[in-house]
């Protein structure tokens, strides 16, 4: 298998799987897991979804569903493997067939799995290839947060998108070959400082599809979430430098969800 530490591919260990094993088998399997279980069974549930397009909807409501109860079984380290392998299996679920993952039946798993990639996001920087987390802490006053994310190339011709948190950030900065900024004024409603904040950067649309609005661009759409934990935010200020050819296109297809 290859995953992503930072912006780097790497391959990991070999692993073997028990050819009986598929995702519905081991979703039954995390009823009943323990501590002791949670590593292998996300390790397997990362090798079965690592041909995104011969997926199924089944395959993928069964992947998600596993996904989405792992985190919330007890004795499961905030920031572990386990949360880099739930990760990585988002990021191959995001390659799948469009029409497989676009189906009625997925809206509840797909809904539960943005909210448990929102978790994630408070509790530490995990990257893959569709999906990348970025956390930071607040401060015990008011605080502004910039999240800003810049197209990365290394290696060559591989392309990353490399994201950054500057705390207490005077405003957004003039910078071109920064695609997003997202700058959030935040007030710590915690007596500690343990609040949090966090952002969601999903390299395609496919789990966002609206039902009343089509688009007819044909183009991918990032998605970028952010979400706070013992904080009120009190604003918001967002500016994008999409890296085209403007001369040809030009930013139009963007909306705003609170």
């Amino acid at each position: 298998m290859c995953s992503r530490e930072g912006r780097i591919p790497t391959l990991e260990p070999h692993k073997i799987l028990n050819c009986n094993e598929n995702l519905d088998s081991l979703g039954s399997q995390v009823e009943t897991a323990d501590s002791s279980n949670f590593s292998a069974i996300v390790s397997n549930m990362k090798i079965l979804t690592s041909v995104p397009d011969q997926l199924t909807t089944q395959n993928i409501s069964a992947a998600a569903n596993i996904a989405v109860q792992i985190p919330k079984k007890p004795n499961v380290p905030e920031e572990s493997q386990v949360s880099v392998a739930v990760t990585a299996t988002l990021s191959q679920l995001l390659d799948a067939n469009e029409t497989e993952l676009n189906h009625n039946n997925l809206v509840n798993a797909t809904t539960s799995l943005t909210k448990t990639m929102e978790g994630f996001s408070l509790t530490g920087n995990i990257s893959q290839h569709n999906i990348a987390i970025q956390s930071a802490p607040l401060k015990l006053s008011s605080s502004t947060m910039l999240f800003s994310a810049q197209r990365h190339t290394a290696l060559g011709h591989y392309q990353s998108t490399k994201l950054n948190t500057q705390e207490n950030a005077s405003g957004l900065i003039d910078d071109l070959s920064t695609e997003v900024q997202i700058l959030v004024n935040i007030i710590n409603n915690s007596s500690s400082d343990n609040g949090k904040v966090g952002f969601v950067m999903y390299q395609n649309d496919k789990l966002f599809q609206s039902r009343i609005y089509e688009s007819h661009s044909g183009f991918s759409k990032q998605i970028f979430s952010g979400n706070t934990d013992g904080g009120r935010t009190i604003g918001v200020e967002i500016a994008f430098s999409p890296k085209c050819n403007t001369s040809k296109l030009q930013l139009h297809d963007h909306a705003c969800v609170f």
